[in-house]
């Protein structure tokens, strides 16, 4: 069993203090909402990978399935699988796509906030005070940008959060059957919205076990085998079944079997830079408990088989319990590349299960040290209030201050999708990099290159010039760290990928319209093919466009500089 991590208020479950609880959290609610409204900017464009999702939700609203081009087969590039059909079903209503995610994003948001605030009220029963900042800290964090962007991320940190609410529960000794089924739902949910979420699942269960013991635990077992057994079983097999491969399309491209030490260093540092105060805050609350100043000692030098039950005892179990879903689902992070991690939105859905774990140690550690202190008669209780107060305070100035204020740019990949939507009912295809806003505003057929929404390339380990000559693409854009004005600096996967494209451009005679960039090593290529109707006229509209590249100046288009581009570009 768990040590005592509550300071249970007398009136913890009366009905006056429920009410008192839905007032504060409504309170809270209607203030976030005001901020929200300040600090999001949802006139911005949808971020690229969440633009591919919504070309994938409205083709699935439109009844062509969960397909990357209309007419083709299904690509399970969309790793948000229930986060997709959401969309699509809110966009069934009349709602545009970026206004449907935004809306599930804000609505699930608040949801999250909710159950951060009465887990550790209800559950845990800290302070007001402590449950609030943590509810708010939540509610000003990264969750905002990623709504902003059009990503799923707050419908899968509901889940994420759900799990570990009911984790808590079951490891404090409420086990029912509606809680066991609670925690599998929750687990299962999660992992439908996100593939990792089935990991984040296991982290918690087997957290419950090292809390509970393995005996007392095999009804929680059952259960959670049970429910991904036949619903998680089923989903798997309906899966396999209507995409032909058994793991999402973007795992092939970003997994592929290789350790990315670097990705495990940015999740180390995503999981510090959204919970930083309340993680120092839980490491300086178990140290406190380590050493009892009401003894004098150290615990470890005086440990007994009495002082190792003794409430708030940290013990090696709920050490692990605290740290197993954390540490885990960061570590797993090593297996994938970290591309498109925007706000740290892989690792977000830990905050709140940080929160929670957070204030389980520092409530109870918090209310102990008060009370010594105003007992040596060392500080006065209001001081003590003061000192909570300024801590909190602080806490939400710092989440405020490194969100930072939405700045809405102009960004030449829209601009020039926007003008190619002009030729999206004359079957063109375009083969590009950045298969995230051209695709999704041009309506063009496409290929993404890199390979998260096409099965070929990404089970083939790339693109070759005999696929690109198959589909003949009018367009063919790609992001190089390169410009007509400097040779390739690099030969990683990418720029393999880039010489591929720009060798075949070459060979079969398209004109360069234009490479934008602000500096000559970082630009983004336009060619179009020379021999259809639309060529010429196409590549003079890409010319004329004002491109700007998020977050920086008007580009330069260096394709005008005249020079020798009859050599092809090769690595140094």
């Amino acid at each position: 069993m768990l040590p005592q991590t509550t300071t249970s208020p007398p009136d913890a479950h009366t009905d006056r203090s429920w009410r008192r609880d839905v007032f504060a959290l409504a309170l809270l609610l209607a203030l976030l909402s005001i901020y929200a409204a300040l600090r999001l900017d949802l006139s911005s464009y949808p971020a690229e990978d969440a633009a591919m999702l919504l070309r994938y939700a409205e083709h699935l609203a439109d009844g062509h399935g969960l397909v990357w081009n209309v007419g083709e087969d299904p690509v399970e590039g969309a790793t948000d699988f229930l986060f997709v059909v959401a969309v699509a079903v809110v966009e069934r209503f009349g709602l545009s796509s970026p206004n449907a995610a935004r809306l599930l994003g804000l609505a699930f948001h608040f949801a999250t906030v909710a159950l951060v605030y009465l887990a550790c009220r209800r559950i845990l029963s800290c302070g007001k005070l402590l449950s609030l900042t943590a509810a708010a800290f939540l509610g000003i964090g990264p969750g905002l940008r990623h709504i902003e962007a059009g990503f799923g991320t707050p419908v899968f940190a509901f889940f994420a959060t759900s799990v570990f609410v009911f984790m808590w529960l079951l490891a404090l000794g409420r086990d029912s059957l509606g809680m066991r089924v609670g925690f599998a739902i929750a687990g299962l949910l999660g992992g439908l919205t996100r593939p990792e979420g089935v990991f984040l699942f296991c982290f918690a269960l087997f957290a419950v076990v090292v809390a509970r013991g393995l005996a007392s635990s095999r009804k929680i077992l059952i259960m959670a085998a049970l429910v991904f057994g036949v619903f998680g079983g089923g989903y798997f097999l309906w899966r396999w079944s209507y995409f032909g491969y058994p793991l999402p399309n973007a795992f092939y491209k970003k997994g592929g079997g290789a350790l990315y030490f670097e990705s495990l260093i940015e999740s180390t540092r995503n999981v510090l830079r959204i919970s930083l105060p309340f993680l120092v805050a839980m490491i300086t609350s178990l140290t406190l408990e380590l050493y009892d100043p009401s003894w004098g000692r150290s615990k470890r030098e005086s440990e007994t088989p009495d002082d190792a039950e003794r409430p708030g005892y940290p013990r090696l179990r709920w050490l692990v319990f605290l740290g197993l879903p954390i540490v885990g689902f960061t570590a797993i992070w090593l297996l994938l590349s970290n591309e498109m991690n925007y706000f740290g939105r892989f690792q977000y859905p830990l905050l709140g299960g940080i929160l929670i774990a957070s204030a389980s140690v520092i409530g109870p550690t918090w209310a102990r040290l008060g009370r010594d202190l105003e007992a040596r008669r060392s500080i006065h209780p209001k001081a003590t209030q003061g000192l909570a107060l300024l801590l909190a305070f602080g806490t939400l100035a710092y989440q405020h201050e490194k969100l930072g204020y939405a700045r809405h740019a102009r960004d030449g990949r829209y601009d020039v999708a926007l003008m190619l939507r002009d030729y999206k009912d004359r079957n063109y295809t375009m083969a590009v990099t950045e298969a995230g806003l051209l695709p999704w505003v041009s309506s063009w057929r496409s290929i993404d290159t890199w390979g998260l929404n096409d099965e070929t390339i990404a089970h083939s380990g790339g693109i070759g010039p005999d696929y690109l000559a198959a589909n003949a693409p009018e367009l063919i854009m790609f992001h190089a760290y390169h410009s007509p004005l400097v040779q390739v600096r690099s030969m990683d996967e990418w720029g393999k990928m880039v010489l591929t494209l720009d060798a075949y451009a070459r060979k079969q005679g398209y004109i360069l319209a234009a490479a934008f960039g602000v500096q000559v090593y970082d630009s983004h290529y336009y060619y179009v093919r020379s021999d259809f109707a639309d060529s010429a006229a196409m590549v003079e509209r890409i010319r004329e466009i004002p491109y700007y590249w998020w977050p920086g100046p008007l580009s330069v288009n260096y394709a005008k500089v005249k020079i020798d581009l009859s050599s092809p570009l090769e690595a140094r």
